[in-house]
């Protein structure tokens, strides 16, 4: 994931909404939407009853960060 991506990624599992986060960064909500959809896309949670924020907050999404995982980017 890009730096942006996981920067949205901890406001989200912090509990901000969408209009929260595009505030904070200054970029509209359609933004901040298009970056909640790739997210969702490389932790590969696309077409599934899944709460991005629930998601996030759970057990799954710290598998999902270890070194490895598919959109996750590596330590140099």
């Amino acid at each position: 994931m890009t730096p942006t991506e996981i920067a949205i990624c901890n406001m989200i599992r912090n509990g901000m909404r969408t209009k929260e986060i595009a505030s904070m960064r200054g970029v509209s909500q359609a933004t901040i939407n298009r970056h909640r959809e790739k997210i969702r896309s490389k932790l590969k949670i696309t077409n599934q009853d899944v709460n991005l924020a629930t998601f996030l907050q759970s057990s799954m999404w710290e598998e999902n960060k270890k070194p490895g995982f598919p959109g996750m980017t590596q330590p140099s």
